[in-house]
C-alpha cells in the first residue's frame, strides 16, 4: 500500500454543512406569505360570523400595509 500524500485533504466538518441545511429548511417550513395569511384570518372572520363590510374593510387595511411594505 502506498503512503497517502495528502493530495486531497479537505479539512472541514461536514456536521457544520448539514446542520446548516437542516436549519434553512426549519425556516423555509415556517415561512407564510401576507396573502396566505388574510386568506386564513378571512375564513375564520366569515366563519365567525363577521359582517361583510368588516371583512372588506379588513382586506383593504392589510393590502394597504402590504403595498406599503413594499
Amino acid at each position: 500500500m502506498t503512503k497517502s500524500k495528502g493530495i486531497i485533504n479537505l479539512d472541514f466538518d461536514v456536521g457544520k454543512i448539514i446542520n446548516k441545511e437542516k436549519e434553512v429548511d426549519e425556516k423555509k417550513k415556517h415561512e407564510i406569505t401576507i396573502d396566505q395569511t388574510l386568506q386564513i384570518v378571512i375564513s375564520q372572520m366569515e366563519i365567525g360570523g363577521y359582517r361583510e363590510r368588516t371583512i372588506s374593510d379588513y382586506k383593504y387595511m392589510v393590502n394597504r400595509l402590504k403595498k406599503e411594505m413594499e
